[in-house]
This record gives structure tokens, C-alpha cells and sequence, in this order.
């Protein structure tokens, strides 16, 4: 997500639309650290990470989203090439 934005920052256009950006990875941090797949330690950072000034400053505008955990999920499966979840 993030090299993706990294790589269209110079590109000559007035607007660039990211799909799942940095606060899309945030959420899904946070639901990973809530199953016990990540430690608090990592979640932190990569948290850190992420909402550095300088990947924040990138961004103009967030538009949210906002649909159930389950849904959400069970969008993210359907496309999987497999049925392992």
C-alpha cells in the first residue's frame, strides 16, 4: 500500500485515488492485534511506521467507508484463489 502511493506521488496528476491506503492498513493492524496474530510490540511498530509525518503529509484527504467486520471479511475472502481463509 504504501510503496504504491510512494510510486504515484510524482506522477503528473492533480489527484491520485488509493484504494485501502494507510488508514485501511491501520484497521486491519488493529484487528490483527485484537485475534493475537501480531503483538502489541509489532502492532506499535508498525503503527509508528505508517503514521510517520512523512507518509501523512502525502495525504490530503481520507474518505471512510465504513461496513461490518463480518462483511468486510467475508469481501476479502471471496476473492481469494483458494478456499483457505
Amino acid at each position: 500500500m504504501l510503496a504504491e502511493l510512494l510510486a504515484n506521488v510524482e506522477a503528473e496528476a492533480d489527484i491520485i485515488i488509493v484504494d485501502r491506503g494507510i488508514f485501511d492498513s491501520l484497521v486491519w493492524l488493529t484487528l490483527q492485534l485484537q485475534r493475537g496474530e501480531i503483538t502489541s510490540d509489532e502492532a506499535g511498530t508498525i503503527d509508528s511506521f505508517l503514521l510517520l509525518e512523512r507518509w501523512r503529509t502525502l495525504i490530503d484527504l481520507v474518505v471512510v467507508m465504513n461496513v461490518p467486520a463480518k462483511e468486510a471479511l467475508d469481501r476479502e475472502n471471496n476473492q481469494r484463489i483458494t478456499t483457505k481463509t
